[in-house]
């Protein structure tokens, strides 16, 4: 029953775009439940028939697991395959093989993302780096420096400039430190937002209030006159 709990919370593969995680996880999982053996190595070129009982309950574990993270549609492709080691490859050939043609439309889309408002520095370093991960199965591999210069690059710099200097005054860059110091600056520009809204919360507290008093007083004063 754990197990089924476990397997209702797995990323299903949708497409090429989330593959490269989702074999990370895959293979993560596999090697907990002790049948990532049966994709890696494997059973060298045994047939199912061939597979002792042991063999066989692996190869089982690990087909049913794959089966269970992979959408309807793509079942079609593997469903019949009988070792869990031919899925794995029919798997990478089908969302890991990349095109020259797929590859200039990536490099096209990693040298324009752009930092938006509604993206948190976190989501905004994972859309790059999935796009870097898509380039590298192509072939084309970016240095460290060049993806974190590709990072500051996609920043609003009217509002980055600050940082991007302070970071050029500490040498060459790096993605480690490029995130580092954006994730500091995001934390610091909430603290300061959430301090801004709390004042201007006070201040119409504080407004309404005068407000009322002078209102109260107004009142007072009318009623005096009235009696006098």
């Amino acid at each position: 029953m754990a197990e089924d709990t476990e397997i209702k919370r797995v990323v299903v593969l949708r497409e090429e775009e989330n593959y490269h995680s989702l074999s990370i996880r895959t293979e993560a999982e596999l090697v907990n439940r002790n049948c990532w053996k049966a994709v890696e190595p494997g059973f060298g070129d045994a047939k199912l028939t061939d597979l002792n009982d042991e063999q066989a309950q692996v190869n089982r574990k690990a087909r049913a697991y794959i089966f269970s993270v992979v959408r309807d549609s793509i079942l079609k492709d593997i469903g019949d395959i009988p070792l869990a080691k031919e899925i794995w490859v029919v798997l990478s050939n089908l969302y890991n093989t990349f095109t020259l043609l797929h590859c200039v439309i990536t490099l096209k889309e990693i040298m324009n993302v752009t930092d938006t408002p509604e993206l948190s520095m976190s989501d905004y370093f994972a859309k790059i780096q999935s796009l870097n991960r898509k380039l590298l199965r192509g072939g084309i591999e970016f240095s460290d420096q060049c993806i974190a210069m590709i990072m500051l690059a996609g920043l609003p710099l009217e509002e980055y400039d600050g940082v991007v200097r302070n970071m050029e005054d500490n040498g060459r860059v790096n993605t480690v430190e490029v995130k580092r110091k954006l994730l500091t600056e995001e934390r610091r520009r909430a603290r300061t937002s959430s301090t801004m809204k709390e004042d201007e919360e006070q201040a119409n507290f504080v407004s309404r209030h005068q407000y009322d008093r002078r209102g109260m007083e107004n009142e007072e004063f009318n009623q005096e006159k009235t009696y006098q």
